[in-house]
């Protein structure tokens, strides 16, 4: 029997595909491809890359015999642009990008045309000319101040095929979520220099602008501008499969673009509060391991933002706490000889990286000494104690202010080296709550807290989380509690960091189980306790 016309007599409309019989993974593996873009379903899912070998079509006639072959045959053209190049966003990112380095106004353009062998100019092949959409034509929505001269336009416009409530995701991170990086403009146009520029640069895939999507709908979503948990998770396994593809990590040339992605995952998990236990650190690791790796090829750009990165993943590292695991927390960047970080000074970092060092230490003496059985450990102890003893003197010099280090960090490293203090008092010498130096040192700390945000109307700092929360673990009276939690409890408000949140949440647990014991001093090993309980707390 032959095909029943429809009921209604009228064909149904072709639905427009790229190809015919899907993608060239989805043909190979003879699967049904929902041809999606910029990538169909199947291969998302399984990370692959998602290309098409379509047949070009000319008019509908074989190429010889088009109007094309005829346009093409006299060659190539020369024609002057002026400053129809300037605005249609060719500027720094664009230079950055594809390494336009010649200037706007004597910038050339060149067009496929027959070219008149008296004259040398080229022939006029189309009527109807097309000129360059400008970039409010491309996107109607807010675009952010990029930190550059009149005329730039968002590297967005060389990404034509995002929708406008993608390109409004990435707005938000150029312009909010950029500022949990931290408080200084200067240290949030660094990064975003180097961040912005890679993620409109799809040549090597996907993965760092859909981490930015992700991160900045985590962002917004705890801000409580929307609640769309779906798309937060879209974004993130996209992200993650182009991460897995082979040739990803093989290749060195996009060693920084695979670095940055792991970084942005982390922080989006990290100021998520912990939803997926120890995600961030594993994604630090990634960033980490591929960051120590040297590349004497590199060009002098892609070293600056190998650069800036080393430093993020540092800042990231040094404000949280040490995994259960002795060997898991030590990153090998931290036995270079300078170990940079954003927004601390160089006495602070070098504080913090031996501190860490010295908590490693004691837990290895914990373990050798409980192994072995031996009880000749008196020296080995001792060495430890006076070392801890140095690194107090130095972070007290932090806090009177003896380092020479910039006018508007030095409030912030005199709490961070109250913090140092306290976290080699608790963290390394393991002191009770109730020995004097540990008091003492507390009481000061309080006392500077409380002159740093003294200010309420003032928006606080993000860099707050770590020494507020180090605080909080050591304080007793209640109004001190009072205080910490109701700066945690801002910082996660204004600041949109979901981790504050969940700091607060552990502080009133470890609060609730000192008044179980019925206020018996006790040393709070936080590493074995927020492990047990589940809780991969990150300070960022």
């Amino acid at each position: 029997m032959g095909r029943q016309p429809s009921d209604t007599g009228e064909p149904a409309p072709a639905k427009t595909r790229r190809s015919k019989n899907g993608c060239n993974e989805c043909r190979r593996l003879h699967r049904r491809c929902d041809e999606g873009k910029p990538e169909c379903q199947n291969c998302r899912d399984a990370g692959k890359s998602c290309s098409y070998n379509r047949t070009l079509s000319w008019g509908g006639r074989p190429f010889g015999k088009s109007p094309f072959r005829a346009a093409l045959e006299g060659g190539v053209g020369e024609i002057e642009t002026g400053s129809s190049i300037q605005a249609s966003g060719m500027t720094m990112f664009a230079r950055l990008l594809y390494g336009w380095l010649a200037n706007a106004e004597a910038a050339k353009s060149f067009v496929y045309g027959q070219i008149s062998s008296s004259e040398g100019t080229p022939r006029s092949l189309l009527k109807r000319t097309r000129s360059v959409p400008s970039a409010t034509l491309i996107d109607s929505v807010r675009r952010p101040s990029w930190p550059t001269s009149s005329g730039t336009s968002s590297p967005l416009a060389y990404i034509p095929w995002l929708s406008e409530h993608h390109r409004m995701l990435f707005d938000h991170f150029t312009n909010a979520t950029i500022g949990i990086f931290h408080d200084n403009p200067a240290i949030q146009l660094e990064i975003k220099s180097i961040m912005v520029p890679m993620a409109a640069d799809t040549n090597h895939g996907f993965s760092l602008l859909a981490s930015i999507l992700s991160l900045a709908s985590t962002h917004r979503m705890i801000l409580g501008f929307a609640q769309d948990q779906a798309e937060i998770e879209y974004w993130r396994d996209m992200s993650i499969g182009h991460l897995r593809r082979p040739g990803i990590q093989e290749d060195g040339s996009t060693d920084n673009v695979f670095a940055a992605t792991a970084l942005i995952l982390c922080i989006r998990d990290a100021i998520s509060g912990g939803g997926r236990p120890l995600s961030w650190r594993l994604h630090l690791q990634g960033a980490s391991t591929t960051l120590r790796k040297t590349n004497i090829f590199m060009s002098p750009i892609a070293q600056e933002t190998r650069a800036v990165l080393r430093k993020l993943a540092i800042s990231i590292q040094f404000r949280s706490l040490l995994p259960l695991s002795a060997t898991a927390g030590l990153d090998k960047m931290q036995h270079e000889t300078t170990v940079a970080a954003f927004g601390m000074s160089e006495a602070l970092v070098e504080v913090l990286k031996d501190i860490r060092k010295l908590r490693l230490e004691r837990l290895a003496l914990q373990a050798f000494e409980s192994n072995s059985g031996t009880g000749n450990m008196g020296p080995l102890w001792a060495a430890l104690r006076g070392r801890c003893v140095d690194i107090v003197v130095r972070a007290d010099s932090l806090v009177d202010g003896d380092v020479a280090i910039d006018e508007g960090m030095r409030a912030t490293n005199a709490l961070y080296g109250r913090a140092a203090v306290l976290q080699v008092y608790s963290g390394v010498l393991q002191l009770d709550v109730n020995n004097c130096g540990v008091r003492s040192s507390v009481e000061a700390a309080v006392k500077l807290l409380r002159a740093v945000t003294e200010d309420i109307s003032a928006k606080l700092s993000v860099m707050l989380i770590f020494p507020v929360f180090t605080i909080g673990c050591l304080v007793t009276e209640e109004e001190d509690k009072a205080l910490v939690i109701w700066l945690l409890t801002r910082i996660a408000a204004e600041h949109g960091k979901a981790n504050a949140t969940l700091a607060c949440d552990v502080l009133q647990e470890l609060w609730g189980r000192e008044a179980r014991s019925y206020g018996v001093a006790e040393t709070r090993d936080l590493e074995e306790w927020t492990t047990a309980k589940g809780w991969d707390l990150s300070l960022w």
